[in-house]
């Protein structure tokens, strides 16, 4: 080989040539901003002063809550919101058309900006690492645990960082902040409902629980990302139909988990999801169907799953049906196998028809308002708007009923 040739592939070995290049330069970019740099030496200081304060009795120092506490204010809340504005800040510079020029993707774009931030991330955990070892020797703390909640804590910087980064398409702060704040309130409510179905007296957590929510959290994170990648990417793109089958594949998946005792567990998170993806569906941009439309005529009997896989809103209320239909069958499932909810027919259709009505509802009002196609950020507005006040009138019917009790079907009916 020639010099030059030596040395063109020199260069296309080199570490940089084997990633993604928006990896590469969302790595540089973020390693040379003064946050990461500032966020990293604070870990560093406030560690070695955990370490020290370690070295006192046990019994009057807090120095393993505030050990925690830094962890978890790092990685759970400083790094995710490191995403805020990873997709917006793009079209604020004018440079997310000059990246889509390129060989880039949307999906590429979005998983390049999401890895470089948890790489990051990675780099602050693993500079935890030497004192939690530090930890076992002085302290006499549980090495294993202690790297295990580690892990649990980088798996919900995973997700929160998709979080994050899948909102931040949405331009306006104010928006984008308002989004956040309910997804992780949502995130809050859910796993508070889990815990509350799985009350089992003084056992902790089961394996099976713990391995649900671990695949709910690998879920979420491509949720999000796609979330974001359809939302960026040209309307000839059809990111709708792998996210749509993704949503059922993983409520289909999670019907297993009701050969163990989960009790409402599985109902509530394959709910959530759903209706997750079905916002999704209601409120993303119109494609081009002369782009997308016809690979699903290319195969014999694709036509039929096309009502409710083909992007677009006329084929999102078909998504909605089979989604919650799903839905229903895992509620009566969980009925007949754990007898946890005991209820008649008739509140089990109204429970039912009032969940699917909560995630529908604010769609057709939407049709109704407006009469032509509107932008996707304007839809999310009205659907975000529409079901904080549904959400109200619930809690007012909530009190009602506790109220009136003797009347409880009619004030169903009027919810």
């Amino acid at each position: 080989m020639s010099t030059n040739e030596l040395a063109i592939d020199k260069k296309l070995s080199d570490f940089p040539a084997q990633l993604s290049p928006m990896v590469v330069k969302e790595l540089r970019q973020g390693m040379r901003t003064h946050l990461f740099t500032i966020a990293f030496i604070l870990l560093q200081t406030m560690m070695i002063f955990c370490l020290l304060l370690g070295l006192a009795p046990t019994s009057s120092n807090g120095s393993t809550e505030f050990f925690w506490f830094l962890i978890i204010l790092t990685l759970l809340f400083i790094q995710p919101l490191r995403g805020f504005s990873a997709l917006s800040q793009e079209y604020q510079l004018n440079t997310m058309d000059l990246i889509q020029l390129t060989r880039l993707d949307a999906w590429r774009i979005t998983l390049g900006k999401w890895f470089a931030l948890n790489a990051q991330g990675l780099l602050f955990a693993v500079g935890v690492l030497p004192y939690v070892v530090m930890r076992y020797f002085l302290s006499q703390v549980d090495i294993i645990a202690e790297l295990g909640l580690i892990g649990v804590v980088m798996l919900g910087s995973l997700v929160g960082t998709a979080i994050t980064i899948g909102c931040s398409v949405f331009r306006n702060v104010i928006l984008r902040g308002c989004i956040m704040i309910g997804v992780f309130i949502g995130a809050w409510a859910s796993v508070a409902a889990i815990s509350f179905s799985n009350l089992t007296g003084s056992r902790g957590p089961s394996a099976a629980l713990l391995t649900m929510v671990a695949v709910a959290c690998l879920y979420s994170t491509f949720f999000f990302l796609s979330f974001g990648a359809a939302r960026i990417s040209p309307l000839a793109e059809n990111h709708a139909t792998r996210m749509r089958i993704g949503s059922l594949l993983f409520c289909a998946l999670l019907t297993l988990f009701f050969f163990w005792d989960l009790k409402m567990s599985v109902f509530v998170v394959s709910f959530i999801v759903m209706a997750f993806a079905c916002i999704d569906a209601f409120t993303a941009p119109e494609p081009i169907y002369d782009a997308v439309m016809p690979s699903f005529l290319r195969v014999p009997g694709s036509r039929l799953v096309a009502w409710f896989l083909a992007p677009g809103p006329v084929t999102a209320f078909g998504f909605f049906v089979v989604g919650m239909s799903l839905c229903a069958g895992q509620y009566l499932l969980c009925d007949r196998i754990h007898g946890t909810v005991n209820l008649d027919l008739v509140e089990k259709i109204v429970h039912l028809f009032s969940l699917a009505n909560a995630v529908a509802l604010p769609t057709l009002t939407t049709s109704l308002i407006f009469r032509k196609p509107i932008s996707f950020t304007l839809q999310f507005v009205f659907y975000a708007s529409t079901q904080g006040v549904l959400l109200i009138i619930s809690l007012l019917s909530h009190a009602l009923i506790g109220v009136a009790n003797d009347h409880k079907e009619l004030i169903y009916s009027i919810a």
